[in-house]
């Protein structure tokens, strides 16, 4: 959903450039990374706390 969100608005190569990177943009690439973070967080605390 993201990429292709992304490619709709302009090129990769532009978006990772950053000149013309919109708010709503950077506001959708922010919760992702925010979102995959939190993620992989509580996948690791269920497989911690399922091994010891």
């Amino acid at each position: 959903m993201l990429i292709q969100l992304l490619r709709s608005c302009m090129g990769l190569s532009e978006f990772l450039n950053g000149d013309q990177i919109t708010g709503k943009q950077a506001a959708i690439v922010f919760f992702a990374w925010l979102t995959i973070v939190i993620a992989v967080g509580v996948l690791m605390l269920l497989y911690t706390s399922n091994a010891v």
